[in-house]
Parts: structure tokens; C-alpha cells; sequence
């Protein structure tokens, strides 16, 4: 028996072609249908808590439409951007202490090896303790990936990328992605040179 499943189908990696004459809210909401779509993969993955990875690529997705959602200013409505920071935000903390627990328990051999031998048994007792927290998390975890809240948050986001109806303009919503993007660049940029004009041989 075998599984009609192509894994090269799936990839947390943002493979995305766009036209640099797109608007930046069009372009932006491509971006993001991205990420929503790798968090939609995940939830299942993180449920049935097969693989580690499944927790991690749904946080990174949630990190980077946070991120985009900070700087691409003015691409969306400032009612709707200062929205959706505060809900992803949310979404962000639920798994936490997940994640540091899952970095933990992976890293155990390291950590065995930084203590001689004869500590090792009060380390199995820590990572005992450690492991059975982690179950605990993962159920709270999946509560809340399966509350009213949560749904309502990907449901309400998955709305306002697919919607067709004519958002409230904004800034830089109709600006060529590309002009927008050297502009945001460039302002990292300078900022990075002015920081870096401040260091002194001491």
C-alpha cells in the first residue's frame, strides 16, 4: 500500500511571482493568502501531533504576516492593519511555551553532554518533567486552535484577503509593489548605515 500524497506539493518557503506593476494591497494579500495557506496546512499536522515541524512552520508563517503587517505601512486600512496585529499577536503566544518545550526535549543529547556522566540521572528526571508538561501544552494547545476565537480570527482574515468588495483606500494601497518595496528597502537600508556610522573603534 501507498499513500497518493506528492510532499513536494507543500512548502513553508514563499514562492510567489509577482508583477511589478501589481498594487501593493494585491501584491501584500498574495503574500499573506501564502502564509494563511501554511498555516492552514499545519493545524491538522500540530493536532495530531505528528511532527515537531508542524508547530514550527505555523509559527513562522504567523511571525511573518506579523512582520509584513508592521512594515508595509499603509498598504491596508489602519483600522483593519491595527486589527489584525492584535489578533495574530494572540495567535503567536498561544504556542509559546510549546515551542520552547519542543526545543528542549530535541536538544537532550546536547545537554547530556555538557554535564559529566553522573548528572545525568537528575537530567532524565528533568526531561521526564519537561515531557509530560509538553502534553499538557499540546492539549491546551489544541483547544485553542480549535476555539471559537481562533476560527473566528482565520475566518475573518481569510474574508478580508479573498474579498472582492473595494476596501477603504490608503496610502500606498495603489503604489507599484516594486516602487514600494525599493522605497522600504532603501529606508532600511539607510538606517542600517546610520546605525553602523555610530560604531567606534571603542
Amino acid at each position: 500500500d501507498h499513500v497518493e500524497v506528492d510532499p513536494s506539493a507543500y512548502t513553508s518557503k514563499i514562492k510567489l511571482q509577482l508583477n511589478p506593476e501589481m498594487p501593493a494591497r494585491e501584491a501584500a494579500k498574495e503574500l499573506m493568502k501564502f502564509l494563511l495557506k501554511v498555516m492552514q496546512q499545519n493545524i491538522e499536522g500540530i493536532k495530531d501531533n505528528i511532527d515537531v515541524e508542524y508547530l514550527h512552520d505555523f509559527r513562522v508563517a504567523i511571525r511573518r504576516t506579523r512582520s509584513a503587517l508592521s512594515q508595509l505601512k499603509g498598504v491596508f486600512p489602519e483600522d483593519s492593519t491595527q486589527k489584525f496585529k492584535t489578533d495574530f499577536a494572540y495567535l503567536g503566544k498561544l504556542s509559546n511555551r510549546m515551542r520552547d518545550l519542543d526545543v528542549y526535549l530535541l536538544k537532550k543529547e546536547e545537554y547530556q553532554k555538557l554535564v559529566p556522566p553522573n548528572l545525568h540521572p537528575g537530567l532524565e528526571v528533568l526531561f521526564g518533567n519537561l515531557a509530560r508538561e509538553r502534553k499538557t501544552e499540546h492539549k491546551k494547545l489544541v483547544r485553542n486552535l480549535t476555539s471559537q476565537k481562533v476560527l473566528t480570527i482565520l475566518r475573518e482574515w481569510e474574508s478580508f484577503l479573498y474579498s472582492e468588495d473595494p476596501q477603504p483606500d490608503s496610502n500606498n494601497g495603489q503604489v507599484p509593489v516594486l516602487e514600494l518595496a525599493q522605497s522600504f528597502i532603501y529606508k532600511k537600508f539607510k538606517r542600517i548605515i546610520k546605525d553602523g556610522n555610530r560604531i567606534t573603534d571603542e
